[in-house]
């Protein structure tokens, strides 16, 4: 099964978020440093990426946990795709102001 190379998606607040993808499979890889004192309300929808095609969209729900201990580790990678096409890095469940810290990850779902 061959992937298609890396496309990158877009950036937000220093992080950038790029997509692969086979026929059955899509790998997300995101990656930079957060900048110092980006706002994060609870209960919000974050900080969007620009809009993904489609066909990339996951079945369902995908909320994803960043590793990022300089910030509580309280930040995710989160998609709703029956309401959004749109990818965003959100709070967990508290707000936080964010401290610099260099984040990086890469998750794989199932294609729709």
């Amino acid at each position: 099964m061959n992937w298609s190379d890396a496309i990158t998606l877009g950036s937000t607040y220093g992080i950038e978020m790029k997509y692969r993808y086979n026929a059955k499979f899509v790998e997300i890889q995101y990656g930079g440093t957060l900048p110092d004192g980006v706002g994060f309300g609870a209960g919000t929808n974050g900080y969007e990426f620009p809009s993904m095609p489609e066909e990339f969209l996951p079945g369902s729900n995908i909320r994803q946990p960043i590793f990022c201990p300089g910030n509580g580790n309280k930040l995710c990678i989160r998609i709703y795709p029956w309401a959004t096409d749109k990818w965003s890095i959100a709070p967990g469940s508290m707000g936080l102001t964010s401290v610099p810290e260099y984040i990086a990850g890469t998750f794989v779902y199932a294609r729709r």
